[in-house]
């Protein structure tokens, strides 16, 4: 059993996907406090009262300029930060992160407000600076239709994955 003392709070990601690529926010030179140097998918923390399905419509909305429609759920990823770090600092909060993909989106006005929007062929993504979790998480996703998995860091090394449950 865990110990959780950390608040935990709510979060989304979706994987825009069209043609064997996957979009992706390049924010290597951008100085983002959590992703700064790396490739991530876009996403954000669910707001009170919003469902899981209107938050991530709306967080790609407000920071890619995407209109999402139809979503399928791929699973949940319990991000334990318990020992972790960011910056040197300890972190605030564990996050719980709901995954998504679409390929259902308008695109046409699209523009990221923190990193730069980038398309990249599904077979390169492992090579891009990615966060060592989202490497594992995309392997997992790209293996299952949904699953449930636990990410525990201490600093700012990551120590432990683990997929506690999946749907084939």
């Amino acid at each position: 059993m865990r110990t959780i003392v950390l608040p935990i709070l709510e979060a989304t990601v979706c994987f825009l996907k069209r043609d064997g690529k996957t979009l992706l926010v390049d924010y290597t030179g951008y100085d983002h406090k959590l992703h700064a140097g790396y490739f991530s998918p876009p996403g954000g923390k669910i707001d009170f009262g919003e469902s899981k399905e209107e938050a991530v419509r709306r967080e790609v909305f407000e920071e890619q300029g995407i209109k999402v429609d139809r979503l399928t759920y791929r699973g949940v990823i319990f991000f334990n930060n318990e020992k972790r770090f960011f910056g040197g600092a300890p972190a605030k909060w564990s996050f719980r992160v709901h995954y998504y993909d679409s390929r259902d989106f308008d695109d046409s006005v699209a523009k990221s407000k923190e990193g730069k929007l980038a398309w990249i062929v599904d077979e390169e993504v492992l090579n891009l600076p990615m966060h060592e979790g989202d490497k594992i998480i995309w392997g997992w996703l790209k293996k299952y239709q949904e699953i449930d998995a636990e990410i525990i860091h201490d600093k700012e090394k990551l120590v432990e994955s683990k997929l506690l449950a999946y749907k084939e």
